[in-house]
């Protein structure tokens, strides 16, 4: 955010300069848990790069109009953008940005109790975090499709993919053991206890 704010208005205040600045100062805003309650900064890149059908960038600026919404409560505007952000994502070679995108889809379906809708969208988003190749993702991955048979009562299911996501966190064991690791493995532990008991 620092870096952002040091860059000189006038190198940033219109066309594409406007959008590229726009959009980093988002992703900046939601990794630093900062996001503004309206959209109108992001909006501008949205609008921008589906004009010049820009595929990915426009993917990634509809994402971060959805994360905007989303994280302010507005699921079915979040929803709605979400799935716009799936349209370009189609086009996309960025398989990352794919799989967040329908993980996001799946937790507005979740917000809206269709859980079985949310469960495809975070199966089919797993798919395309193992096509990345993207460790850290595809055990979160595991965990959302792991917590969502739970919640339908599919207690094998939920095993085997708590199971899963499991393996991946045993890694971190033998490196440094940061925060999302230890919750990681927290949460599997209750998964599996819960399954076995249902069981």
């Amino acid at each position: 955010l620092r870096i952002l704010s040091a860059i000189p208005k006038r190198g940033r205040r219109r066309g594409a300069n406007q959008a590229r600045y726009n959009m980093l100062l988002t992703e900046a805003r939601y990794k630093a848990d900062s996001l503004p309650l309206d959209d109108s900064i992001i909006r501008i890149s949205v609008d921008y790069y589906e004009i010049h059908e820009d595929g990915n960038n426009a993917a990634r600026a509809r994402y971060l109009a959805g994360i905007t919404d989303y994280t302010n409560d507005r699921y079915s505007p979040a929803l709605v953008n979400f799935l716009r952000a799936e349209k370009f994502a189609e086009q996309s070679t960025d398989t990352i940005l794919c799989g967040l995108i329908y993980r996001s889809i799946g937790d507005c379906y979740n917000k809206f109790y269709e859980v079985n809708t949310a469960l495809e969208y975070y199966i089919k988003a797993n798919s395309f975090f193992r096509k990345a190749n993207a460790e850290r993702y595809e055990k979160w991955g595991y965990i959302d499709i792991a917590n969502q048979y739970f919640n339908i009562k599919n207690y094998p299911k939920a095993k085997e993919y708590a199971q899963k996501a499991k393996k991946y966190s045993v890694c971190c064991e033998q490196s440094h053991c940061n925060d999302p690791c230890r919750k990681i493995r927290s949460r599997l532990r209750i998964n599996i206890l819960q399954t076995d008991f249902n069981i």
